[in-house]
Protein backbone atom coordinates (compact mmCIF):
# COMPACT_ATOMS: atom_id res chain seq x y z
CA UNK A 1 0.00 0.00 0.00
CA UNK A 2 1.36 3.17 -0.84
CA UNK A 3 1.49 5.99 2.24
CA UNK A 4 2.60 9.41 2.20
CA UNK A 5 4.00 11.49 5.02
CA UNK A 6 4.64 14.95 6.19
CA UNK A 7 5.78 16.49 9.40
CA UNK A 8 2.90 19.16 10.31
CA UNK A 9 3.83 23.40 11.11
CA UNK A 10 0.25 24.19 13.31
CA UNK A 11 2.32 24.16 16.48
CA UNK A 12 5.35 23.98 14.61
CA UNK A 13 5.76 20.02 16.06
CA UNK A 14 6.76 17.79 13.61
CA UNK A 15 4.00 15.18 13.55
CA UNK A 16 3.51 12.37 10.92
CA UNK A 17 0.42 12.16 9.07
CA UNK A 18 -0.08 9.11 6.99
CA UNK A 19 -3.44 8.31 4.74
CA UNK A 20 -3.74 6.01 1.75
CA UNK A 21 -4.15 7.20 -1.52
CA UNK A 22 -7.77 7.47 -2.99
CA UNK A 23 -8.48 7.69 -6.49
CA UNK A 24 -5.09 8.24 -6.90
CA UNK A 25 -4.41 11.06 -4.66
CA UNK A 26 -3.71 12.00 -0.91
CA UNK A 27 -1.96 14.03 1.10
CA UNK A 28 -0.89 14.92 4.80
CA UNK A 29 -1.14 17.22 7.22
CA UNK A 30 -3.46 19.22 9.97
CA UNK A 31 -5.32 22.01 10.07
CA UNK A 32 -2.92 25.21 9.99
CA UNK A 33 0.11 23.11 8.74
CA UNK A 34 1.22 21.47 5.47
CA UNK A 35 -2.43 20.49 4.90
CA UNK A 36 -3.79 16.92 3.37
CA UNK A 37 -6.32 17.03 0.67
CA UNK A 38 -10.16 16.47 1.60
CA UNK A 39 -10.58 14.20 4.47
CA UNK A 40 -12.50 11.11 4.97
CA UNK A 41 -16.25 11.90 6.24
CA UNK A 42 -16.11 14.99 5.17
CA UNK A 43 -18.89 16.67 2.97
CA UNK A 44 -18.36 18.46 -0.16
CA UNK A 45 -19.99 21.60 1.32
CA UNK A 46 -18.35 21.65 4.32
CA UNK A 47 -14.70 21.02 2.92
CA UNK A 48 -15.43 24.08 0.58
CA UNK A 49 -16.68 26.02 3.38
CA UNK A 50 -13.40 25.53 5.57
CA UNK A 51 -11.08 26.74 2.64
CA UNK A 52 -12.64 29.42 1.82
CA UNK A 53 -12.88 30.74 5.60
CA UNK A 54 -10.94 33.76 6.09
CA UNK A 55 -10.01 34.99 2.74
CA UNK A 56 -8.50 38.60 2.67
CA UNK A 57 -6.49 37.97 6.03
CA UNK A 58 -3.22 38.35 6.53
CA UNK A 59 -0.50 36.12 8.56
CA UNK A 60 1.67 39.12 9.34
CA UNK A 61 2.29 42.75 8.24
CA UNK A 62 5.02 41.97 6.66
CA UNK A 63 7.80 39.46 5.66
CA UNK A 64 9.91 41.20 8.29
CA UNK A 65 7.48 41.18 11.11
CA UNK A 66 6.64 36.86 10.08
CA UNK A 67 10.18 36.07 10.29
CA UNK A 68 10.04 37.90 13.97
CA UNK A 69 7.08 35.38 14.69
CA UNK A 70 9.13 32.51 13.74
CA UNK A 71 12.44 33.52 15.54
CA UNK A 72 10.34 33.81 18.64
CA UNK A 73 8.65 30.48 17.74
CA UNK A 74 12.30 28.64 17.30
CA UNK A 75 13.59 30.55 20.85
CA UNK A 76 10.17 29.24 22.11
CA UNK A 77 11.49 25.43 21.32
CA UNK A 78 15.18 25.69 21.86
CA UNK A 79 15.88 25.47 18.71
CA UNK A 80 19.33 27.34 18.33
CA UNK A 81 20.37 26.60 14.96
CA UNK A 82 16.43 27.79 13.51
CA UNK A 83 17.45 31.11 15.66
CA UNK A 84 20.78 31.70 13.71
CA UNK A 85 19.26 30.82 10.38
CA UNK A 86 16.30 33.03 11.13
CA UNK A 87 18.09 35.72 12.38
CA UNK A 88 20.69 36.05 9.33
CA UNK A 89 16.98 35.62 7.18
CA UNK A 90 15.97 39.00 9.32
CA UNK A 91 19.40 40.90 8.29
CA UNK A 92 19.03 40.04 4.95
CA UNK A 93 15.69 40.38 3.93
CA UNK A 94 15.04 36.91 3.62
CA UNK A 95 15.87 33.17 4.31
CA UNK A 96 18.80 32.00 2.11
CA UNK A 97 18.43 29.32 -0.92
CA UNK A 98 22.02 28.03 0.65
CA UNK A 99 20.32 27.84 4.18
CA UNK A 100 17.19 26.37 3.70
CA UNK A 101 18.66 23.78 1.53
CA UNK A 102 21.23 23.04 4.47
CA UNK A 103 18.67 22.59 6.60
CA UNK A 104 17.01 20.20 4.40
CA UNK A 105 20.01 18.18 3.77
CA UNK A 106 20.37 17.97 7.53
CA UNK A 107 17.14 16.57 7.71
CA UNK A 108 17.75 13.59 5.06
CA UNK A 109 21.25 13.21 6.92
CA UNK A 110 19.46 12.67 10.10
CA UNK A 111 16.94 9.95 9.24
CA UNK A 112 19.33 8.21 7.09
CA UNK A 113 21.29 7.80 10.33
CA UNK A 114 18.65 6.60 12.01
CA UNK A 115 18.62 3.42 9.98
CA UNK A 116 16.04 4.48 7.03
CA UNK A 117 16.66 2.72 3.79
CA UNK A 118 16.40 5.75 2.08
CA UNK A 119 15.07 9.31 1.92
CA UNK A 120 14.37 11.01 -1.13
CA UNK A 121 13.46 14.82 -0.65
CA UNK A 122 11.99 16.69 -4.10
CA UNK A 123 12.83 20.12 -4.76
CA UNK A 124 10.17 21.78 -6.79
CA UNK A 125 11.17 24.73 -9.75
CA UNK A 126 10.64 27.72 -7.11
CA UNK A 127 13.43 26.00 -4.72
CA UNK A 128 10.86 24.65 -2.20
CA UNK A 129 11.67 21.33 -0.96
CA UNK A 130 9.64 18.03 0.08
CA UNK A 131 9.56 14.62 1.21
CA UNK A 132 8.42 11.91 -1.28
CA UNK A 133 5.47 9.94 0.05
CA UNK A 134 6.64 6.32 1.29
CA UNK A 135 5.55 2.79 1.64
CA UNK A 136 3.43 2.31 4.40
CA UNK A 137 4.77 -1.82 5.05
CA UNK A 138 6.41 -0.88 8.44
CA UNK A 139 4.99 -2.56 11.67
CA UNK A 140 3.00 -0.64 13.94
CA UNK A 141 6.20 -0.45 16.09
CA UNK A 142 8.27 1.02 13.05
CA UNK A 143 5.44 3.83 11.89
CA UNK A 144 5.48 4.66 15.63
CA UNK A 145 9.54 5.00 15.70
CA UNK A 146 9.33 7.18 12.79
CA UNK A 147 7.00 9.47 13.85
CA UNK A 148 9.00 10.14 16.45
CA UNK A 149 11.95 10.31 14.41
CA UNK A 150 10.75 13.25 11.86
CA UNK A 151 9.85 14.88 14.78
CA UNK A 152 13.55 14.92 16.18
CA UNK A 153 14.67 15.23 13.12
CA UNK A 154 12.79 18.29 11.53
CA UNK A 155 12.25 20.80 13.71
CA UNK A 156 14.39 23.07 12.45
CA UNK A 157 13.70 22.56 9.06
CA UNK A 158 9.76 23.23 9.59
CA UNK A 159 10.75 26.87 11.52
CA UNK A 160 12.47 28.26 7.93
CA UNK A 161 10.49 25.98 5.93
CA UNK A 162 7.61 28.59 6.35
CA UNK A 163 9.46 31.94 5.91
CA UNK A 164 10.79 30.39 2.87
CA UNK A 165 7.70 28.89 1.52
CA UNK A 166 5.93 33.01 2.33
CA UNK A 167 9.16 34.42 -0.21
CA UNK A 168 8.30 32.22 -3.15
CA UNK A 169 4.73 31.19 -2.77
CA UNK A 170 2.59 33.64 -0.96
CA UNK A 171 4.26 37.12 -1.14
CA UNK A 172 1.18 38.80 0.08
CA UNK A 173 1.33 36.63 3.35
CA UNK A 174 -2.36 35.57 3.09
CA UNK A 175 -3.35 33.31 6.09
CA UNK A 176 -5.54 31.47 3.89
CA UNK A 177 -3.78 28.34 1.99
CA UNK A 178 -6.38 28.40 -1.17
CA UNK A 179 -5.86 32.15 -1.92
CA UNK A 180 -2.06 32.06 -1.64
CA UNK A 181 -1.61 28.93 -3.93
CA UNK A 182 -3.87 30.66 -6.26
CA UNK A 183 -2.41 34.04 -6.34
CA UNK A 184 0.85 32.03 -6.82
CA UNK A 185 -0.62 30.35 -9.57
CA UNK A 186 -1.66 33.37 -11.35
CA UNK A 187 1.98 34.74 -10.52
CA UNK A 188 3.65 31.80 -12.12
CA UNK A 189 1.59 31.22 -15.47
CA UNK A 190 0.35 27.86 -13.63
CA UNK A 191 -3.52 28.76 -13.51
CA UNK A 192 -5.27 31.38 -15.86
CA UNK A 193 -5.79 34.77 -14.35
CA UNK A 194 -10.19 33.90 -14.64
CA UNK A 195 -9.59 31.04 -12.23
CA UNK A 196 -10.33 31.78 -9.40
CA UNK A 197 -10.26 30.54 -5.37
CA UNK A 198 -13.31 28.81 -5.45
CA UNK A 199 -12.66 27.23 -8.75
CA UNK A 200 -9.43 26.17 -6.81
CA UNK A 201 -11.02 24.24 -3.74
CA UNK A 202 -13.76 22.78 -5.48
CA UNK A 203 -11.00 21.15 -7.85
CA UNK A 204 -9.98 19.72 -4.58
CA UNK A 205 -13.34 18.82 -3.09
CA UNK A 206 -13.86 16.27 -6.12
CA UNK A 207 -10.92 14.31 -4.81
CA UNK A 208 -10.23 13.52 -8.29
CA UNK A 209 -7.35 15.00 -10.39
CA UNK A 210 -8.56 14.18 -14.09
CA UNK A 211 -11.70 16.28 -12.99
CA UNK A 212 -10.10 19.66 -12.46
CA UNK A 213 -10.47 22.29 -14.32
CA UNK A 214 -6.57 22.88 -14.47
CA UNK A 215 -3.86 20.42 -14.62
CA UNK A 216 -3.46 19.86 -10.50
CA UNK A 217 -0.49 17.87 -11.50
CA UNK A 218 1.81 20.06 -13.06
CA UNK A 219 4.78 20.69 -11.02
CA UNK A 220 4.08 24.72 -11.06
CA UNK A 221 0.91 24.21 -9.99
CA UNK A 222 2.31 21.59 -6.64
CA UNK A 223 5.45 24.06 -6.23
CA UNK A 224 2.94 26.73 -5.36
CA UNK A 225 0.91 23.83 -2.69
CA UNK A 226 4.01 23.01 -1.41
CA UNK A 227 5.09 26.73 -0.94
CA UNK A 228 1.75 27.01 0.86
CA UNK A 229 1.98 23.96 3.60
CA UNK A 230 0.07 21.97 1.09
CA UNK A 231 0.92 18.43 0.09
CA UNK A 232 -0.43 16.55 -2.95
CA UNK A 233 0.59 12.95 -3.93
CA UNK A 234 -0.51 10.78 -6.87
CA UNK A 235 -0.15 7.00 -7.91
CA UNK A 236 2.66 8.43 -10.63
CA UNK A 237 4.89 9.78 -7.66
CA UNK A 238 7.97 8.47 -6.77
CA UNK A 239 8.19 6.69 -3.04
CA UNK A 240 10.29 6.03 -0.65
CA UNK A 241 10.48 2.77 0.95
CA UNK A 242 12.17 3.47 4.46
CA UNK A 243 12.65 -0.48 5.73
Amino acid sequence: MSMTARSVFSTLAAVACCVALVAGLAGCGSAGSRKSERRSGVSGQEYVGHQLSGLGGKRAESLDAFIDQRIAAAEEKGSEKAVEVLKRAKANGGVSASDYEALWMGYKQCMLDRGYKEIILIKYPNGMYDEAPYYGTGTPEQEDKHTTDMGSCITDTLLVDEVYGMQVGNVNLYSNPSEAIVDCMHRNGAAPMSHTVNDYVNDKATGDPNKASINVRDIKVRECEVANNWFSSYDDDVHEHLW
